[in-house]
């Protein structure tokens, strides 16, 4: 079985991993370097909770500027400026950090879970954890599909347990039934795996 919990030398060694960046995330979100053309973003499950979000709980610098800042919960998916995300991300895709609202509730609508929340694993250890969840219009359920992250309680320090709910990470994509996506044999990955992302 696999260990829950973070020792506190893997803790150590996954803050210092997180924080390998030249730019200061000091600078204006939109000063970061973005995604370079021709690169797809598509990273895996560990690196959107050790590159990203355990970076932007802490104020650290992120690899680049694709995770965008938004009030997720606070309009209906089809509102949200998915298209800022066509050059880099898969079709219909996209991600962006904000602060947990409770219920999940938007104005014409709600986020419901569907299944298990998972763990997320780095080297066998919890970092974080993922919960899928799928946009209700009314009772209705739509093609609108949410993977929310959090990162795993170990990875922030004891004397400040209050700002592991300040952010999390939501990669949101719409699933067009009669548009299936499939990827070609030589396109550019911003990561080495992209499968978690075609998981949906």
């Amino acid at each position: 079985m696999q260990n829950e919990s973070l020792s506190s030398s893997a803790y150590g060694s996954l803050c210092a991993e997180s924080v390998k960046s030249p730019e200061s995330q000091n600078h204006p979100m939109d000063d970061l370097e973005p995604v370079r053309v021709g690169i797809r973003f598509v990273p895996t499950d560990m690196e959107i909770i050790i590159h990203y979000l355990v970076n932007k709980i802490f104020n650290r610098p992120l690899p680049c500027n694709a995770i965008k800042d938004i009030d997720f919960y606070a309009v209906d998916p089809d509102q949200l400026p998915i298209s800022n995300f066509e050059n880099y991300c898969v079709l219909n895709m996209a991600y962006f950090f904000t602060q947990v609202k409770r219920g999940r509730t938007t104005k014409c609508g709600h986020w419901e879970a569907s299944g298990e929340e998972v763990a997320v694993m780095h080297e066998d250890e919890v970092v974080g954890f993922k919960r899928r969840f799928v946009f209700c219009s009314g009772e209705k359920e739509t093609n609108w599909i949410l993977h929310e992250y959090r990162v795993h309680p170990d990875l922030i320090p004891a004397n400040a347990p209050d700002i592991i709910d300040s952010f999390v990470a939501c990669k949101i994509q719409y699933h067009d039934p009669e548009n299936s996506i499939t990827s070609s044999s030589d396109d550019s990955t911003y990561s080495s795996d992209d499968a978690d992302d075609q998981e949906m």
